[in-house]
């Protein structure tokens, strides 16, 4: 047995002597305890985020008033950083695409504290719904426009603050909604038994004059379908024909509103596929 006093040795010293004692090796330092983080730094100023619901805004044909067209939002005020303050000041500005200022509103203290329930205050980590609106004229070849809001904030530790939200406010762009997203449509038959069948279906736009459907082969030069002035939210191709296989995938489709004699934006392209000529054929 052997017998080790330590006195004032090194544990490290000792330790050294037992493993090579044991036959084993030894080289390095012995581990150490991991320092612990640094607690957070707290925020010095308070912090408010911006969003607004709808997001994009829709814009909506007036039925009175001087502008012609009108929207309407509500701002979400969000103060994240756990510190309160008072709310100054909300304005909206509307703009075309190359800057030109179309409206703009402006909420100061006295309508915020109507808005906010009696007072202008926003406590600490809050969140707070501002409904606004606009009135407006969009520029005559364009029916949407760029929207910013910018809220200002003097906090309870004597901090101006501000924030800005940017956005979109657009005459009404038709929502898809049949195909599905990558749906596999009719295709014909090689005898003659029958062709095919494609119904498209979009959601209305309230005022709007007519709408422009778009269909085509991406690798295609021209469009198999582009139809404007359509009075009713759908479309149907029935024709007594086959797609080839070569031509069975890559097809999309698109519909825009129409306004005034102005057409608004498209809406986003949704993709389909054919299914195998052949496919589902009955005997003549």
């Amino acid at each position: 047995m052997v017998v080790v006093r330590t006195g004032s040795w090194s544990a490290a010293w000792v330790l050294g002597l037992l493993l090579a004692g044991s036959g084993c090796g030894y080289e390095g330092e012995l581990p150490t305890t991991p320092e612990p983080p640094p607690p957070p730094v707290p925020p010095t100023q308070a912090a408010i985020l911006l969003s607004l619901s709808p997001s994009p805004v829709d814009a909506v044909m007036a039925t009175g008033g001087s502008a012609p067209w009108s929207a309407e939002w509500t701002l979400i005020v969000q103060e994240t950083a756990g510190i309160g303050g008072d709310l100054e000041l909300v304005r909206a500005t509307l703009t075309d695409s190359a800057g030109a200022s179309l409206a703009e509103t402006e909420l100061g203290v006295e309508q915020l504290s109507e808005q906010l329930g009696g007072g202008n205050h926003i406590v600490g980590g809050s969140s707070h719904e501002i409904p606004m609106s606009l009135g407006f004229d969009f520029p005559a070849d364009r029916l949407s426009g760029d929207l910013r809001i910018t809220a200002q904030l003097s906090d309870d530790r004597g901090n101006a603050v501000s924030a800005v939200a940017d956005d979109v406010v657009q005459a009404c762009v038709p929502d898809l909604l049949t195909p599905d997203e990558g749906a596999v449509l009719d295709n014909g038959c090689t005898n003659g038994a029958n062709g095919i069948l494609w119904e498209f279906d979009w959601s209305d736009c309230s005022g709007a004059q007519s709408y422009q459907f778009f269909l085509q082969l991406r690798n295609a030069e021209q469009p198999l379908f582009d139809r404007p002035n359509l009075t009713t939210s759908s479309f149907t191709v029935l024709e007594n024909r086959v797609i080839p296989e070569e031509a069975r995938l890559g097809w999309f489709w698109r519909v825009r509103a129409r306004f005034n004699d102005v057409s608004g934006d498209w809406s986003p392209e949704r993709n389909f596929q054919v299914e195998p000529a052949n496919t589902d054929c009955v005997t003549p």
